[in-house]
């Protein structure tokens, strides 16, 4: 074979490989993500509101809606989530659309959701959020250390009006000893929300979503029943059912630990917590609480959203539904032993309540 008949076959092997690899991008996220499904009015509800509960009870009803297809894409999602914010925002100051540092921060939990409080919340025209979990280095005191650690982070850069707060999202900040005292250096009037969730269902959660990524990764979709690994034996011990305390998912579960080193520097009023189960079932309620700790005028109600009966989510309401991707709700993997929670919740319980007590409330946890 002549050397210029390599070269054509090498070409054309490299356009099969490229060609391979679009048609592989292009499947996997037909996959995971049922673009549109059209869906009967019975599964989607649309929850309203009137003058008088918006002002006096609180009171919601469903109305009733055409069908809609819902669409579930998170990129799509965001979207129209950017679509309706632009739609709401008056820059009625008159100043440009700067950089500007955070001022208030989402210090956790993974697994809580979040993801979907911070999005959420940026349909409110005065804040605007940062796709992406964010790194200790953007609260550098160095200004240039925080742009390129800004710069790092995928997607676009965001600017803000000076009448507008970025919020920003880190999941793993409670848990990290010395982030308190960086936090509390770059602004000490910084506001935080922490968002929790039953330690044994968000270990569940965790290690549910470790294994689904493997899985989707080797691009396999369904696993043989004796492929379906147990869980138990990550968090305890299966001959002395003593709690694994470095298995997944158990320091960073025991909220009160983190809250004591955040308290040293910050107030309990500088610091929102949200229950996940709460969010889960009522958003509106949860964000109109976000929107009253940050001082915000009330924007957010409940015509912006839509809850899918076939999800158990809340999506966001526009011309049609837009939710996350269709995996989004996943179940655990397989469910743990009844004795395997019961020496889960004990082991917790000590933790919960002290966490209670500095928060000043309690959870049916």
């Amino acid at each position: 074979m002549s050397q210029q008949c390599k070269d054509v076959f090498i070409k054309v092997v490299l356009i099969l490989v490229l060609f391979g690899c679009i048609v592989f991008t292009s499947v996997k996220k037909q996959v995971f993500y049922h673009v549109t499904d059209h869906v009967a009015v019975s599964d989607v509800q649309v929850i309203g509101n009137n003058d008088e509960a918006d002002g006096k009870g609180g009171k919601k009803f469903v109305r009733s809606v055409q069908n809609k297809s819902v669409v579930y894409d998170p990129d799509i999602l965001r979207e129209q989530i950017v679509r309706l914010h632009s739609k709401l925002y008056e820059n009625k100051s008159n100043s440009r659309c700067l950089h500007r540092d955070p001022k208030c921060l989402v210090i956790g939990v993974a697994k809580s959701g979040t993801k979907e409080l911070v999005e959420f919340a940026s349909l409110h025209p005065n804040i605007v959020s940062i796709h992406g979990v964010v790194k200790p280095d953007l609260f550098h005191t160095n200004q240039s250390v925080r742009m390129r650690s800004l710069n790092l982070m995928p997607g676009k850069k965001l600017c803000a009006y000076d009448d507008q707060i970025v919020l920003v999202k880190s999941d793993n900040f409670l848990a990290m000893p010395e982030m308190p005292e960086i936090l509390h250096t770059f602004n000490p009037d910084l506001k935080l929300i922490l968002i929790v969730r039953e330690p044994v269902d968000r270990m569940k959660s965790g290690t549910s979503f470790r294994i689904s990524q493997t899985k989707q990764h080797a691009m396999r979709f369904v696993f043989k029943p004796e492929e379906i690994p147990e869980m138990d034996s990550l968090f305890v011990n299966l001959t002395t059912y003593q709690v694994r305390s470095d298995a997944p998912g158990v320091n960073s579960s025991t909220y009160h630990i983190g809250l004591e080193r955040y308290l040293k520097y910050f107030s309990i009023e500088q610091i929102l917590v949200i229950e996940s189960h709460e969010f889960k079932q009522n958003p509106v309620d949860v964000l109109q609480r976000l929107e009253r700790f940050l001082k915000l005028k009330p924007v957010i109600n409940s015509t912006y959203f839509a809850y899918v009966k076939e999800k158990g989510f809340y999506c966001i309401n526009s011309d049609r539904i837009y939710c996350y991707g269709s995996d989004r709700g996943r179940t655990a993997v397989r469910e743990l032993r009844p004795e395997t929670i019961k020496t889960l919740k004990s082991y917790f319980k000590p933790h919960n309540i002290a966490f209670f007590k500095l928060i000043g409330r309690s959870f049916d946890w």
